[in-house]
This record gives structure tokens, sequence and C-alpha cells, in this order.
């Protein structure tokens, strides 16, 4: 990746994820260029000792600075991450389905997991959307 950071990109890892992004406007012929690289890099793990990787092509993505650009489930082009408006009403409506199973009365073991598990996407979100 040094070679893409000497041509002015930024490149981020983050588990499987990889980002890279430009200060300036990229042509097709650059991105291309810029995604053939990351594959061939990529690629050149396994001829090194290390786990071959295979990525998915169909699941990368292009996005420009007007986009908004997700990350690991996270907006990432603004000040600090955040969680997408689209989660956020999901886990919404998760609290709110907790929030009538109770009222009606429901304690199972079923329910005591839905609850756990709304309960740990509400801090998750309150810990991303401030």
């Amino acid at each position: 990746m040094e070679r893409l950071r000497y041509q002015g990109l930024a490149c981020r890892r983050y588990m499987d994820d990889i980002t890279a992004s430009a200060p300036y406007p990229l042509n097709k012929a650059q991105r291309k260029k810029i995604i053939s690289y990351i594959y061939g890099t990529l690629g050149s793990y396994g001829t090194l000792g290390f786990r071959q990787f295979n990525p998915e092509r169909t699941t990368h993505k292009i996005s420009t600075g007007r986009d908004r650009m997700e990350v690991t489930g996270l907006n990432v082009n603004t000040a600090k991450p955040s969680m997408p408006k689209y989660r956020r009403n999901q886990i919404r409506a998760q609290v709110f389905q907790c929030e009538r199973a109770f009222e009606s009365g429901e304690r199972s073991q079923a329910y005591l997991s839905k609850w756990r598990n709304a309960s740990g996407n509400v801090g998750t979100m309150k810990r991303f959307n401030r």
C-alpha cells in the first residue's frame, strides 16, 4: 500500500475492509489502476507464505466525497464515525417490539434474549451517536 500513499492516497485497513481515499478527484482509469493494485497486493500474500486472500469483487464500492461512505457498518465521511440512520431506526423498532412484548406480559427466555440484544444495540448506538 506504500505505492498508493506515495501517490497521495490515504489507505486504511480494518479487519477485512480496505479503504483508499484521495484528496483530489480520480478519473476512471486512475480508479481502475488503484483497484487492480489492491487486488494484486492481496493476491500476492499467498506467494509470501501468508494465508491467501480471496476478495469478493462484487462487494467493492467506489464513493465520492458527496456520497455517504460506510465502512464496517459505520458512516466514515464525518468528523467521527456514526451509525447510519437506517440502522438506528432498526434498533428503535427493536426496542419498541421489546416494550410491547413486556407490556403484554411476555417473560420467556426468547424475550430475555431479544431484550439483551436490543440493550446491546442501544449501547452501540449511544456510543456512536451522541
